[in-house]
């Protein structure tokens, strides 16, 4: 610990510095004049205290508050009782102490306090960039796991009798929200799409999870209800493990959709999910059938509902996100997107995802991740 007398009076800096070598062997004298360089005196300690003694308000003073605010190092002020006069509060965080007319013993107490809280304000600045330090490398692999989450989504897809496209909104860096698709045969195409409970990477790290069975489960599998009951025996499974350890159990909702464009035919399961939109000769169906959320209970009662389809058919399916709205007047807009729906039926897949997209975000603030997919069968 060093501390530094401001030159201003050779009397009161020899007695000044006798107190002080009392209790403490660093004591300097510096140059008032050396404040007004840009550097300040050169070489100073960590955890240092400046005092220095004269009128309080005097321009030496007020230099003396200035450096070591800018410099964040504390500041003793012995000031004469008839000369103090605090006209302003100091700055927020800058440690500086006024006592007048202080006895030998009272200046030693002083610079303990100081130094004190110096050392504590010092581990208290060392622990913040730690912290600081921990956030932003937290910040960059939740960042770098954002983007590998969006990797694996599958890009829009077009053939001859499907078009499929999507949108993703995640509402913080990581998603529970996940959809994928795949072509099975030259005319058989899979497509799960699921909203993990939560949010944050507790939820990216089911979707992930449940994600890498996917593709397999798509190709082997084919029948919606098989594979939402695989799907909930491998939730229930990984969550009974991890509840040895206290952990909280987790559930996800999900459509399961496998379209037959040879034999023009849709089956599904909604396992708990928002509602898929089907609109077919000119009419407007809901897709509800099907069970509850995937890893809720043990031996679900699935229901599969398959729909024969001749014209251009097109579905919507989409998470809760596009709908809940818990902060605006109408909470859930399942109805306003049906009626979206069969309004923009005229524009391109992409272009209609888009149109749901900005009308949500008028409504109220995205407090929750959003997908939504449109599927043009024709």
């Amino acid at each position: 610990m060093a501390i530094y007398l401001l030159h201003s009076n050779h009397s009161v800096e020899r007695r000044l510095k006798e107190v002080l070598q009392k209790e403490h062997q660093e004591v300097y004298i510096v140059r008032i004049e050396s404040l007004q360089n840009h550097s300040g005196p050169l070489r100073i300690k960590p955890q240092s205290l400046f005092i220095i003694s004269g009128e309080f308000n005097s321009s030496s003073v007020q230099l003396a508050c200035q450096f070591c605010y800018q410099h964040q190092l504390p500041l003793l002020a012995i000031v004469s009782k008839n000369s103090f006069q605090l006209e302003s509060l100091p700055e927020p965080g800058f440690l500086l102490d006024i006592v007048t007319d202080p006895s030998d013993i009272e200046i030693l107490l002083r610079v303990r306090l100081l130094l004190k809280y110096e050392r504590e304000v010092t581990k208290r600045k060392s622990k913040e960039k730690e912290l600081e330090n921990a956030l932003s490398h937290i910040t960059n692999d939740l960042s770098f796991a954002k983007k590998i989450q969006q990797l694996v989504l599958p890009k829009n897809f077009s053939e001859y009798s499907i078009n499929i496209s999507a949108i993703y909104e995640p509402s913080e860096l990581l998603s529970g929200d996940l959809y994928f698709w795949t072509k099975i045969s030259s005319h058989e195409y899979g497509l799960i799409l699921i909203d993990v409970s939560g949010h944050g990477v507790h939820a990216a790290l089911v979707s992930m999870a449940m994600r890498s069975l996917f593709p397999g489960l798509l190709k082997r599998v084919k029948e919606p209800e098989r594979i939402a009951k695989e799907l909930n025996e491998h939730m229930l499974r990984m969550f009974k493990k991890l509840g040895q350890e206290k952990y909280v159990t987790s559930y996800f909702t999900a459509f399961i959709l496998y379209i037959d464009t040879k034999n023009k035919s849709i089956n599904y399961v909604n396992a708990g999910h928002q509602p898929g939109l089907l609109a077919i000769n000119g009419a407007v169906h809901k897709l509800e059938k099907g069970m509850v959320p995937i890893g809720l209970i043990p031996e679900p009662s699935i229901e599969c509902e398959t729909i024969p389809y001749e014209a251009i058919t097109r579905l919507l399916l989409f998470t809760d996100g596009l709908t809940e709205t818990p902060y605006s007047i109408k909470d859930n807009r399942t109805e306003d997107v049906k009626d979206l729906f069969i309004k923009y039926d005229n524009l391109a897949e992409n272009l209609i995802l888009q149109k749901l997209l900005l009308e949500r975000k008028k409504v109220a603030p995205i407090n929750d991740d959003i997908c939504a997919i449109y599927i043009t069968l024709k």
